[in-house]
């Protein structure tokens, strides 16, 4: 019971450090009161910012864009995970929107430090290579170089290392817990699915590359054996994730929907030298950093005593060469492989499997020097906020001293955000919202829709086939536009794209759908008179039975989590 008591003390201990680095690396920025708006930021601000009207509304889901993105009804609300969005949105109904953005990156980057210390204590039972672990994983400087713009891969980040100690504790951990190790994999890869559906594909990659070399090797029995144990992890994993994969079957699957891009975008693969370099470079770019490109060169002397290490030592070399132009994507482009579209998406997990050996490379050395453990302690956090800020500083001097962007209303819609760095701050915040994002803004549209998006974000109807600009407005998964309706069976092709669950309503009475060539709302046989027309979206019935089912699984969750905590608590004192 003491040491259980000791244990407990000492992961406070560790959750307070955590929180002190997160909070001096966050206070230099938001102290700024600037953001720098850069590639795909304009995509996430405007995805929150319609969740935050909607919420300001009393609506809680979010389906399509109805008063960002144009008003063009985009749907990529259900078809890329919105969930961690949530709580910025939600700190946007309390402080302004400069600082709920650096509150929501605290959160994120706390929340990294948690899940990764948690994982690595777990995976080798040794709380001081998990507080190792997860200063060198949080403050990888290709996780930074996430964290200002690519959002979803970011969230992401924080939870890969829980995913694979879920896969090792189903697979590899000699462990006596049969009954309970399936559910970390299961609660991991439901995280992964609320954030980044592109990170889940690539982690089914990497868990198939394993189980099969593992085959290889001679064990395939240790694999086949887990099966029953696979199969209520993937159980439970459907179960929490049931509500996205109702939207992804009803809306996307077989309706012709675009993804984001097609294909391997060779332009942006980088080569061998440009990774080394950029890791050179420690900065916000595409790479993994000095620490972890030493571990690449050196982490052989460190994983070479353990199967287990050496594994993840190989995979951490294997993934950052095929992150690289090395590998050999222009073969494999238009190949399944083909799907991840950005290869770079590799660093994350080579840059996991890389840390792993830092940590125990580390220890070793700190072990070896005869460091009292405390003393220690703080140097490394000393180390790492020295290694976080050396990686921001150009960021940082920036938002120090440019002055926030002027951005003039554009003239027409599809005026693209200036690709230049832009700084917002809470003045021109709401301006960037009037432009098309430079990447995103034509993320699932129906593919008959794209050739015709520079109509259908400059927002023109054809009213029995002439062009005519709309003044729609929008509220939670609504769209709203009035029409004088001059003609008997009128027809009125909208600037509003048409999912599945697409409705429209004229003058308050339900109408049929009908879907026009440029893949947006057409209306039929209108009469003359005002038509007031409304256009939303419904889930079905289904979606909302997914989300009950969730929320039920999440709850028998912790209710089988207490339980347990209850009874080892009553044998401890026995």
């Amino acid at each position: 019971m003491k040491l259980v008591k000791n244990d407990q003390w000492s992961h406070l201990l560790y959750a307070l450090l955590f929180l002190l680095i997160t909070m001096v690396m966050v206070y230099p920025f938001i102290h700024t009161g600037k953001i720098q708006a850069v590639a795909d930021w304009e995509f996430h601000a405007a995805r929150v910012e319609q969740i935050y009207r909607n919420l300001s509304s009393g609506h809680l889901f979010t389906f399509i864009a109805s008063s960002t993105f144009h008003h063009t009804g985009v749907g990529s609300f259900m078809f890329y995970p919105t969930v961690f969005l949530y709580p910025w949105a939600a700190m946007r109904l309390f402080v302004k929107p400069v600082t709920a953005f650096y509150l929501w990156y605290f959160l994120i980057t706390y929340l990294a430090f948690l899940v990764a210390f948690y994982s690595m204590n777990k995976f080798k039972q040794n709380r001081h290579l998990a507080f190792i672990f997860s200063l060198v994983y949080v403050l990888n400087t290709y996780r930074l170089f996430l964290g200002q713009f690519v959002f979803g891969e970011f969230i992401a980040a924080s939870f890969l290392p829980l995913v694979f100690l879920g896969f090792y504790q189903l697979f590899f951990a000699p462990t006596k817990a049969e009954n309970v190790r399936w559910i970390t994999l299961a609660v991991g890869m439901t995280l992964l699915t609320y954030s980044h559906v592109l990170s889940v594909i690539i982690t089914l990659e990497i868990f198939a590359l394993v189980l099969v070399l593992t085959c290889c090797a001679g064990k395939a029995a240790l694999i086949f054996a887990k099966w029953q144990s696979l199969l209520k992890a993937v159980g439970l994993w459907g179960i929490l994730s049931l509500p996205i994969i109702c939207l992804f079957i009803s809306n996307y699957i077989g309706k012709k929907v675009s993804a984001a891009i097609s294909g391997i975008a060779m332009a942006l693969v980088p080569s061998m030298a440009d990774l080394v370099t950029n890791s050179l470079n420690n900065g916000l770019n595409i790479g993994i950093g000095l620490v972890l490109l030493a571990t690449v060169l050196v982490g052989w002397y460190f994983a070479r005593d353990n199967q287990t290490d050496l594994v993840i030592y190989l995979l951490g070399i294997v993934l950052f060469v095929v992150a690289s132009g090395v590998f050999p994507w222009g073969l494999l482009g238009h190949t399944p492989l083909g799907v991840v579209q950005l290869p770079y998406r590799y660093l994350s997990f080579s840059c996991l499997f890389l840390a792993v050996i830092a940590a125990k490379g580390i220890l070793l050395l700190i072990n070896r020097l005869s460091f009292n453990w405390p003393l220690a302690a703080i140097l490394l956090l000393c180390i790492g906020v020295i290694g976080f800020l050396s990686a921001e500083k150009s960021l940082l001097h920036e938002l120090r001293t440019a002055a926030p962007s002027v951005i003039n209303v554009p003239k027409k819609g599809t005026e693209v955000f200036p690709k230049e760095n832009k700084i917002l701050d809470n003045n021109n915040y709401d301006k960037q919202f009037q432009y098309s994002a430079i990447y995103g803004e034509a993320d699932y549209y129906p593919r008959k829709a794209l050739d015709h998006r520079e109509s259908i974000i400059n927002q023109i109807a054809y009213v029995n086939g002439r062009p005519r600009h709309v003044n729609a407005s929008g509220s939670a998964n609504k769209i709203k536009a009035d029409f004088q309706v001059r003609q008997p069976r009128t027809s009125i092709n909208l600037p509003v794209l048409a999912y599945e669950g697409t409705t429209v309503q004229v003058n308050d009475k339900k109408v049929p759908k009908y879907v026009s060539d440029r893949g947006t709302v057409l209306l039929k046989n209108l009469q003359p008179g005002k038509a007031k027309v409304v256009v939303g979206f419904n889930p079905g019935i289904g979606f909302y039975g997914a989300v009950l089912v969730s929320l039920l699984g999440w709850c028998g969750l912790v209710y089988a989590y207490w339980q347990r905590r209850f009874k080892a608590a009553r044998d401890d004192e026995r």
